[in-house]
């Protein structure tokens, strides 16, 4: 997409396209804000390579210089509302269906210094790299087949209790098959989300109450690695229903229907 540049009195080059489209977002941040915005949008549009702060101050203005680029960064705004407010002005069309759709991306980045930095899974790589992971929930339209990304939440590995207690110590003996000696049913209506799954439900809660101030939101996708009971649950909760894909280690059995034995315990599954 290309901009046109114009050059007004002690104003910067921001395209007045930018402009326009972000005066719906008026109401939810201050004039200076959006005006840094868009200049630090068309820097983006127009550089190449990695993004970072440097790269986009030496693309943009007198007015987009590196101090300005770090105060903006700096500056805590409601993301997720003007996210959702530029979707309901510009993007959004009452006949058609949306869903919604979450998925973890993930970042190379090499040092200790910037915060989270940690191993995750890659799956354009197809294995685990040092780097910054994302929890990105998108709103899909699917007639035109597009998503828009509206909550980006950056994801935090917890240390395990477990791992650090293992280590000095020489490995166990491999449990064996089957179900350890002792252990007892769980209920598995009960929602016990782990770190991850508790971050996912506060982004699908935020997510649900503004979009369904002006839509309907039934379902929410998630790939393979939520294909299980807990992620069945956290939709419930949220009135939505969960489509994903099952995971490798399901085990699924279809209910008996037929005819019961005499005797003996009933049958419940094939």
């Amino acid at each position: 997409m290309i901009f046109a540049k114009i050059n007004l009195p002690k104003t910067p080059f921001i395209s007045m396209d930018i402009l326009t489209l972000l005066t719906c977002c008026s109401t939810l941040t201050t004039s200076t804000s959006l005006r840094q915005l868009a200049i630090i949008a068309q820097a983006i549009f127009s550089m190449t390579g990695r993004v970072t702060m440097r790269g986009i101050s030496r693309w943009t203005s007198e007015d987009g210089s590196y101090r300005t680029v770090q105060r903006f960064f700096a500056t805590r705004l409601p993301w997720a509302e003007l996210k959702i407010k530029f979707f309901a002005a510009h993007l959004f069309n009452a006949d058609h269906e949306y869903i919604l759709a979450g998925d973890e991306t993930v970042i190379g980045k090499a040092g200790r210094e910037t915060f989270g930095v940690n191993r995750f899974f890659s799956s354009l790589k197809g294995k685990v790299i040092r780097g910054l992971g994302f929890m990105v929930l998108s709103v899909v339209d699917t007639v035109e087949r597009k998503s828009y990304p509206l909550l980006v939440e950056q994801r935090i590995k917890e240390k395990s209790v477990k791992n650090e207690a293992k280590k000095g110590k020489k490995k166990k003996r491999a449990r064996q098959k089957g179900r350890p000696c002792g252990s007892r049913n769980q209920d598995k209506r009960e929602f016990k989300p782990s770190s991850e799954m508790k971050q996912l439900n506060e982004m699908v809660q935020i997510l649900c109450q503004s979009l369904r101030q002006f839509v309907t939101v039934k379902y929410l996708t998630l790939d393979g690695h939520f294909g299980n009971n807990q992620a069945v649950l956290l939709a419930r909760q949220n009135e939505l229903e969960l489509i994903s894909k099952l995971r490798r280690d399901a085990v699924l059995f279809e209910k008996y229907e037929g005819e019961q034995a005499k005797r003996g315990a009933k049958r419940k599954y094939q």
